[in-house]
């Protein structure tokens, strides 16, 4: 039934995209229309940005949702630009780019076909964006240690992030799971700070002892 829902909205959207010039003349204004394209256009970047420094950093902008919402920004005045906006404020090149990216329903629905497998991407996918921690264990202005959503298939990971005034960065996510103890407790010591927690199962409760460089 899921699979008949998917191709009908898959069918259904790609014609709308298609025919909507034809059957709906209303457009935002030029000005307006701009606006969008260039807000369009810095949200990229910066998620772009952020993406590579946190793949090859771990650092990026301070805050759970900051950059989940420049991604959301991106992928809405794609989506939709072809829509509402007046064609008039883009060129040749940025037309094709706007439909191309007004084709990403089609394309999510065209993974959601496949067989479990496009369950599970999709689901996955979109869970890292809209569930940014599924606990925060511990949260102050220098540390936040969270369990983070890791894909539909598997249990929920432990990451550690230090933060400064705008960046916040990833420095350890443990070999055990959120599932796997019962707390956890931070404490900061003159040279480093410690993070212990309880109720890992190995050895009856046995706890363990995580030591990072202080955080001033």
């Amino acid at each position: 039934m899921i699979i008949v829902l998917t191709i009908a909205f898959i069918l259904l959207y790609t014609y709308g995209l298609f025919r909507w010039h034809k059957l709906v003349a209303w457009r935002l204004s030029s000005k307006v229309s701009k606006t969008i394209k260039y807000v369009h256009y810095l949200t990229l970047f910066v998620a772009l940005t952020i993406g590579f420094t946190y793949s090859q950093f771990g650092i990026g902008l301070r805050g759970q949702w900051t950059t989940r919402i420049f991604v959301i920004i991106t992928i809405l005045t794609g989506v939709f630009f072809s829509f509402v906006t007046d064609k008039i404020v883009i060129n040749k090149l940025e037309k094709v780019y706007f439909k191309a990216f007004s084709l990403l329903p089609t394309v999510t629905g065209v993974i959601l076909c496949i067989p479990f497998l496009g369950v599970v991407i999709v689901c996955s996918l979109l869970g890292r964006l809209i569930e940014p921690s599924y606990k925060i264990y511990f949260n102050d202005d220098h540390l936040r240690i969270q369990s983070s959503f890791s894909g539909v298939l598997a249990p929920p990971r432990v990451d550690i992030y230090t933060k400064d005034a705008l960046f916040e960065k990833h420095i350890y996510r443990p070999d055990f799971y959120s599932n796997d103890f019962d707390s956890i407790a931070v404490h900061y010591d003159i040279d480093s700070t410690r993070i212990i927690v309880y109720g890992l199962p190995k050895e009856e409760y046995e706890q363990k002892i995580i030591s990072i460089d202080k955080q001033k």
